[in-house]
């Protein structure tokens, strides 16, 4: 069945109603404390409006009727236009609020419901609710890794690729000659330091000696050799 288009709870139902899809109409139930429930609201000057209210409707195949909870402040309209009417008539307001929710939920398919705030809906919430969510743009994971300026900055854009599967040839191309890159240049940063401060350790224990010559030699096995090196045999 197609999906028709409803202004009111009456044309609502009789919609619902026609599809043959309705097994119940909503029904509504007012609290104070959300644990008692009355299918009625009385007004006093201590509670002049019902603080939570509760609409449930079933449809056919389902084994449990799909229920909808708001509390006064969540279904009041956030126009203050509107105010003085619910302020008035909370009881059928609020209550056609929970009922309109309710088929909207589990009806979506049947009505199309337009916004009637002489019925309960909150126009504002009907208008965000209408416009089309903005999608976030793509990353340019080649980019991204290309400008990563440290070796942990660039496993990170890495993992987050991998993690949105996004590495392709093209990515994978830059992350492996920005990865060459980074290595290749600490690297070179790494070896001026350490000589400098193996030059100055000679009073230094043996072990620390030790370790900074394997520091040395593993930051010269990990330097990627220039043009000029390999015409001078250096690797």
């Amino acid at each position: 069945m197609s999906q028709q288009t409803a202004e009111t709870i009456a044309d609502i139902e009789r919609i619902v109603l026609a599809s043959g899809q309705c097994v119940r109409t909503a029904e509504v139930l007012f609290s104070q404390d959300g644990a008692t429930w009355s299918p009625v609201f009385a007004k006093t000057d201590d509670n002049p409006v019902p603080a939570f209210i509760r609409a449930s409707a079933q449809r056919t195949g389902t084994t449990e009727p799909t229920v909808v909870f708001l509390s006064w402040e969540e279904a009041i309209p956030a126009d203050d236009e509107y105010h003085g009417l619910w302020m008035r008539r909370p009881m059928a307001l609020a209550g056609a609020r929970a009922r309109r929710d309710v088929y909207r939920r589990a009806f979506r398919d049947l009505v199309d419901i337009v916004s009637n705030p002489a019925e309960g809906d909150d126009p504002d919430i009907e208008r965000a609710a209408a416009q089309p969510a903005e999608e976030e743009a793509p990353r340019d994971w080649v980019a991204e890794l290309t400008a990563a300026a440290t070796l942990d900055e660039l496993r990170e854009v890495h993992h987050a690729a991998k993690k949105a599967r996004a590495m392709k040839t093209p990515q994978f191309k830059a992350w492996k000659a920005r990865k060459t890159e980074l290595e290749g240049r600490e690297a070179v940063d790494t070896e001026p330091a350490a000589r400098d401060a193996l030059a100055a350790s000679d009073a230094l224990p043996g072990a620390v000696g030790v370790a900074l010559l394997a520091a040395l030699d593993e930051a010269q096995a990990r330097r990627v050799p220039t043009p000029l090196d390999l015409m001078r045999g250096r690797r």
